[in-house]
Protein backbone atom coordinates (compact mmCIF):
# COMPACT_ATOMS: atom_id res chain seq x y z
CA UNK A 1 0.00 0.00 0.00
CA UNK A 2 3.14 2.35 0.74
CA UNK A 3 4.13 1.83 -2.95
CA UNK A 4 0.82 3.09 -4.28
CA UNK A 5 0.78 6.34 -2.10
CA UNK A 6 4.05 6.84 -3.39
CA UNK A 7 3.56 6.26 -7.09
CA UNK A 8 0.09 8.61 -6.66
CA UNK A 9 2.09 11.16 -4.90
CA UNK A 10 4.47 11.30 -7.72
CA UNK A 11 2.22 11.13 -10.98
CA UNK A 12 0.12 13.87 -9.30
CA UNK A 13 3.26 15.78 -8.85
CA UNK A 14 4.36 14.93 -12.72
CA UNK A 15 1.24 16.54 -13.70
CA UNK A 16 0.97 19.61 -11.40
CA UNK A 17 4.83 20.32 -12.86
CA UNK A 18 3.91 19.74 -16.47
CA UNK A 19 1.09 22.73 -16.05
CA UNK A 20 3.26 25.57 -14.94
CA UNK A 21 4.59 27.98 -16.73
CA UNK A 22 2.55 27.14 -19.46
CA UNK A 23 1.16 29.84 -21.58
CA UNK A 24 -1.70 29.56 -24.91
CA UNK A 25 -1.24 30.91 -27.66
CA UNK A 26 -3.46 31.92 -30.66
CA UNK A 27 -2.37 32.18 -34.61
CA UNK A 28 -3.87 35.32 -34.31
CA UNK A 29 -1.30 36.47 -31.94
CA UNK A 30 1.73 35.80 -34.06
CA UNK A 31 2.79 37.47 -37.42
CA UNK A 32 3.77 34.85 -39.47
CA UNK A 33 2.25 34.00 -43.19
CA UNK A 34 2.92 30.91 -45.17
CA UNK A 35 3.57 31.12 -49.00
CA UNK A 36 3.43 27.41 -50.80
CA UNK A 37 6.31 27.24 -52.84
CA UNK A 38 5.73 24.45 -55.96
CA UNK A 39 8.77 22.36 -56.78
CA UNK A 40 10.68 23.15 -59.92
CA UNK A 41 10.41 20.27 -62.30
CA UNK A 42 13.58 18.44 -63.14
CA UNK A 43 13.83 16.12 -66.11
Amino acid sequence: MKLFKKIAVLGMAVVLLMGCGTKVLFASELNFAVIPQKPKKSN
